[in-house]
């Protein structure tokens, strides 16, 4: 029957995700970070990518083992995005069988099992975690997860030395793709309470009995604690380094008080429910804005939250799995909840990929516990579920829709949301990429009515770049500069435009502000070399290229070092770079012709 269930599950969710094959890259956000735009990406698996992907932050996060897995993605499928959902895909699949034969192994309880495991499936918040290629972190972190919840259910079962490396070895696999796994430690706690039952007594001779057990409680409870220990070592490790990857990104408690931190944290617990329940409304982002936030809410949803806390406690003796689940949802979220600032997010679908695993426990063991002495019971919780089930597959299907590009993702959010102004700062480049200019500026005049965001500013900038508007662009760019003063890109478009009008030394300044800002900038380098170059600086302008093709190994990058050591005499380190020019672009003409001259020359022809 396991083997039926499992394929049955694996069957619906191809199904329900099916639209998927006929998505693109959302460039427009993020996507092009992590792939369309990324060279270590791009160059594959090497020796180059795996020092890249253990040293970089772009991204704002340190996850070594994710950008290795689209190096692996790009070796296959090159930049066809088919490939690169097929393994979000596979990896969901992965974790649906992962959940369901846990949770079964763990209870022995069938179906529960199964219907936690297919809402974990076919629930359209999880669409944005399996259909956006960025978020590759969030499918293979849960692999990682849920690999180190059965490698613990199997120490359980038999402890040993060798079991437990088991558990410690998943378990840092899943925080080198994403620092979210912080808290699965606590999770096993959870588990130790329901349902494997490790905070039963364990059996005392009768002599023992007695006050004893109570000593025999307190000597048996810490030990669990002492258990996790390594991996809360682990935990913390990973908490810093994801502060070290995320310091430019976090907002100041100038920006966003704690108070309004803490309230938003309050209501997006709610929202999360609220969505879990009746999921309509699904938007890439939703805005924060502190000034909107309504107090009444804030504090009904703080005793909603409390009483729920209380009542799950009071059951816990009777039914254990509602502490376990509704604590799991309560302290999963915590890293992601807004209290430590990063992003203009109010919440996030992808948030609850996890989270909602202790709510889906709850719903599956509760309608088996209240229906438990019902007449027929089986055909009519049988026919519920299918039915909540084939909804859930069709709101899915739909949303999958709204992924197929950038455009039709972000007016979905207009569309959905209210005051989002991210959404419309990304259709400015969404619709200059489409060429039509008109609705561009339509979006960021609404883009700015909202919120004066930086984004939208830069975004708008650089279409009158593009445009040739220099003149027009360069308050603009400034603006953006005002509005978010550690944003290198601006910074660095503004130091083009400068070089372009002749204005060397505010040029030189924009220049160096975006490098101090963005210590791995390739574009910012490149631009300066560009400008040292001009000047007959080329020892400083080599020093600059090399920098750019560190961070950023373009094809023009290797072609302007190339051309820098060529005017110092340095032929033959310059047919060097010149090769790897034409090798990353086979198509860059003014390379290829460059490295037959210098070659000519270099052989005395």
């Amino acid at each position: 029957m396991k083997l039926i269930v499992a394929a049955l599950l694996i069957l619906v969710t191809i199904i329900a995700f099916w639209p998927l094959q006929h998505n693109g890259f959302i460039n427009s956000f993020d996507d092009n970070v992590y792939v369309t735009e990324n060279m270590f990406v791009q160059g594959g698996l090497s020796l180059r990518g795996l020092t890249y992907a253990l040293t970089t932050t772009q991204g704002a996060n340190w996850h070594p083992l994710t950008w290795l897995s689209l190096m692996l993605d790009y070796q296959l499928f090159g930049l066809n995005p088919k490939g690169y959902h097929a393994t979000n895909l596979f990896f969901h699949l992965a974790n649906i069988l992962l959940l369901f034969l846990i949770l079964e192994n763990m209870t022995k309880a069938l179906w529960p099992s199964a219907l936690t495991a297919a809402l974990f499936a076919l629930h359209p918040l999880h669409v944005e975690s399996v259909a956006w290629v960025a978020e590759r972190k969030d499918v293979l972190s849960t692999f990682f997860w849920l690999t180190t919840m059965w490698a613990y259910f199997r120490y359980v079962r038999r402890p040993g030395w060798g079991r437990y490396c088991l558990i410690l070895l998943s378990y840092v696999l899943g925080l080198l793709t994403k620092p979210m796994l912080v808290t699965l430690p606590f999770a096993l706690l959870l588990l130790d309470y329901w349902p494997l039952g490790r905070f039963q007594l364990p059996p005392l001779p009768a002599a023992r009995r007695g006050k004893g057990g109570k000593q025999a409680y307190q000597r048996f409870a810490p030990r669990l604690i002492w258990e996790k220990v390594p991996l809360l070592i682990l935990a913390t490790f990973s908490c810093l380094l994801t502060i070290y990857a995320q310091q430019w990104a976090m907002a100041s408690l100038e920006q966003t008080p704690f108070t309004a931190r803490l309230g938003n944290a309050l209501l997006s617990y709610v929202s999360y429910l609220g969505k879990m329940i009746w999921p309509v409304h699904l938007a890439i982002f939703y805005p924060f804005l502190k000034d909107s936030l309504s107090w009444g809410q804030v504090t009904a949803a703080t005793l909603a939250l409390l009483g729920i806390s209380l009542l799950a406690l009071k059951a816990a003796r009777k039914q254990p799995y509602l502490p376990v689940g509704w604590f799991w949802y309560l302290g999963t979220l915590v890293p992601v909840i807004g209290l430590v600032k990063v992003g203009s997010q109010s919440m996030a679908d992808r948030y609850t990929y996890v989270p909602l695993i202790g709510m889906f426990i709850i719903l599956a063991w509760g309608l088996s516990y209240l229906t438990a002495k019902w007449k027929g019971r089986d055909l009519w919780l049988g026919a519920a579920a299918g039915l909540a089930l084939v909804a859930l597959m069709t709101l899915t299907w739909y949303q999958i829709g709204y992924w197929r590009n950038g455009k039709s993702l972000f007016m979905h959010a207009v569309e959905v949301t209210e005051n989002n102004f991210m959404a419309y700062s990304i259709l400015i480049k969404e619709y200059e990429e489409a060429g039509e200019i008109d609705e561009a500026t339509k979006m960021f005049q609404k883009a700015i009515e909202i919120n004066n965001y930086f984004l939208a500013y830069n975004h708008f900038g650089e279409l009158l770049v593009r445009q040739n508007k220099y003149d027009e662009a360069i308050p603009i760019l400034e603006k953006a500069t005002q509005f978010r003063t550690d944003y290198a890109t601006p910074y660095n478009i503004l130091g083009m435009i400068y070089d372009y009008k002749g204005r060397s030394t505010e040029a030189l300044a924009m220049y160096q502000r975006a490098i101090e800002l963005h210590p791995t900038y390739g574009d910012a380098y490149n631009n300066l070399g560009v400008f040292y170059a001009k000047q007959g600086r080329f020892g400083d302008a080599i020093a600059m290229f090399q920098k750019a093709v560190k961070f950023n190994p373009t094809s023009e990058n290797y072609n302007n070092l190339g051309l820098a050591l060529a005017k110092q005499g340095n032929l033959h380190q310059a047919v060097d770079m010149l090769r790897e020019a034409v090798k990353i672009d086979p198509d860059n003409f003014g390379a290829r012709k460059m490295l037959e001259a210098f070659q000519a020359q270099s052989e005395g022809r």
